[in-house]
């Protein structure tokens, strides 16, 4: 009996341990899904900073599932697509769940421009023949998806630069 107790105090321990991490502010979402996260840091122009937590999607297969069949992101989430080459990109919502923020970003880490709240394709064409795309307009390196309001949220401007990788 003793050691029935003692097993089973072992797995509830490890239970309710395992669980703390869902419990603890809900920055998560993206790993327990099973994306790899990295620190990534918004430094904005008075010199304040915004701690991101992303997936990064550096190779052509990753860039191009991006955040599909994502139901959610957590506050401070997001995906930094990473481009070997400088281009004007466009991005499209096809087959998302979620609306987002999209922010670009030249390769000397500046943010150029950015597509607010942009809308899941199936919520305005659930048949997903006609999916808006949204274009940096510019030549840029990155781009970085975040929760719809974000951009807002944290008051993330043009000009404003990325830290990535964090050191």
């Amino acid at each position: 009996m003793r050691k029935f107790l003692l097993n089973f105090s072992i797995v509830i321990s490890v239970l309710f341990l395992g669980s703390g991490c869902f419990l603890s502010g809900g920055n998560n979402v993206l790993e327990a899904q099973k994306f790899a996260m990295e620190p990534l840091m918004v430094v904005k122009a008075d010199g304040s900073s915004v701690e991101l937590s992303v997936a990064i999607a550096d190779s052509h297969e990753e860039r191009v599932k991006g955040l599909q069949g994502v139901s959610g992101l957590g506050s401070y989430e997001g995906m930094w697509f990473v481009f070997s080459d400088d281009a004007v990109r466009e991005f499209w919502m096809k087959d998302m769940q979620i609306s987002l923020d999209i922010i670009f970003v030249d390769a000397d880490f500046r943010v150029t421009t950015f597509v607010e709240n942009a809308a899941a394709c199936s919520t305005m064409d659930p048949e997903q023949v006609d999916c808006t795309h949204y274009s940096s307009v510019e030549s840029v390196r990155y781009a970085l998806e975040l929760k719809a309001g974000s951009v807002k949220d944290y008051g993330i401007q043009v000009g404003d630069t990325i830290r990535w990788p964090v050191l």
